[in-house]
């Protein structure tokens, strides 16, 4: 009802850009190495939630200034939680990722 919806668009746009971009090579990299525990993701959605971060809010501007701390953690937080709801959904128990 209230809001400007086309930030919501532009939001999941740069979602789906930092997930194929950052997200989908860090998986290949993960499987290459067998590094698909649990905590393994959650600390590879970790590091790739920073670097996300740090290309959309490390700029100099004055508004990331002031929020960009506060924003960084909020993309953290939503890449470990995505990280966590995939392997849950399609690394767990997966015969084909988790045995080599």
């Amino acid at each position: 009802m209230y809001g400007d919806y086309w930030l919501f668009g532009i939001a999941l746009f740069l979602a789906y850009l930092f997930a194929f971009l950052i997200g989908l090579p860090m998986f290949v990299l993960f499987k290459k190495f067998r590094w698909l525990a649990l905590w393994q993701v959650a600390c590879g959605a970790a590091i790739s939630g920073l670097l996300a971060s740090l290309l959309l809010f490390g700029t100099g501007t004055e508004y990331a200034r002031q929020y960009g701390f506060n924003n960084m953690l909020l993309v953290i937080t939503y890449a470990v939680i995505t990280a966590v709801i995939f392997w849950f959904i399609g690394v767990r128990g997966n015969t084909a990722l988790t045995n080599h």
